[in-house]
């Protein structure tokens, strides 16, 4: 009997534990829709400063030229 109780318990705790990790899994599986404008907008953040990065990098580098970066950074 007590083995019983034991077993269940465990199965509760390993339930409660897994469904927060299961739940994030299911949500991160879905597609995001293109409607969804505000991650879209964060998305073009992201990549315009990711972009900003990559000009300034290449510009410390001698790869580009000081008119070309600042005509692009403009």
């Amino acid at each position: 009997m007590h083995y019983l109780i034991a077993l269940l318990l465990a199965l509760l705790s390993l339930l409660v534990v897994s469904y927060p990790l299961l739940k994030s899994r299911r949500h991160d599986a879905k597609p995001q829709s293109p409607s969804n404008s505000s991650d879209s907008h964060t998305q073009n953040i992201e990549e315009t400063f990711d972009e900003i990065d990559r000009l300034q990098l290449e510009f410390e580098l001698g790869v580009i030229e000081p008119d070309d970066y600042q005509r692009q950074m403009n």
